[in-house]
């Protein structure tokens, strides 16, 4: 079975991510380091990464899904909500009971 995946968008998802964790990381670095300077600078935008990443992420769940679910299935939109509550849904139970 071949998998529709646009390989540059998964490319770009994945950048935004390593964008978010170097964000993160700089965080660390001493005051007296001396490429704190630099670092802050390459990586100040990196909050935008989380943006980048669920955008990206949208279009290939509705891009890939409805590729691969309305080519094959008559009843497709009740198809990909059941399993999404399939996949989502006993996880989510089990830490909201573990939570409350």
């Amino acid at each position: 079975m071949k998998q529709n995946k646009i390989e540059v968008i998964q490319d770009i998802r994945g950048l935004s991510a390593l964008m978010v964790v170097f964000y993160h990381c700089k965080s660390q670095l001493n005051e007296k380091d001396p490429s704190k300077d630099l670092l802050d600078g390459l990586f100040a935008g990196g909050a935008a990464g989380v943006d980048i990443f669920f955008v990206i992420s949208g279009f290939i769940m509705v891009y890939c899904t409805s590729y691969t679910t309305f080519k094959n299935k008559a009843n497709a939109t009740l198809s990909f909500l059941l399993r999404r509550l399939v996949r989502i849904g006993p996880p989510y139970l089990i830490l909201s009971t573990l939570y409350l």
